[in-house]
């Protein structure tokens, strides 16, 4: 049987498996939440920050890292954001 993945490279395939991961979270009585993947205009909007100052936050360690969600692509944990 012929390697289904063989023609992607590990950051494409992590970057798949991140994409279709469902970020959950223990909710109220343990059960598992979904969360969700907020893209940079929402960020903006939520915050009231500009999308420089996002960045240079996420530099200083001052703001959540993006998670990836393609080659081209990444969004905020809608949780770390609100925090």
């Amino acid at each position: 049987m012929a390697n289904l993945y063989a023609a992607y490279d590990c950051g494409t395939l992590y970057a798949m498996y991140i994409a279709l991961q469902i970020v959950a979270t223990c909710g109220p009585g343990g059960m598992r939440m979904p969360e969700k993947i907020l893209r940079l205009p929402n960020v903006l909007d939520r915050t009231g920050l500009s999308r420089s100052t996002v960045y240079q936050r996420v530099t200083e360690g001052r703001f959540p890292r993006p998670v990836s969600l393609g080659a081209r692509a990444v969004g905020w944990v809608e949780t770390e954001v609100e925090e």
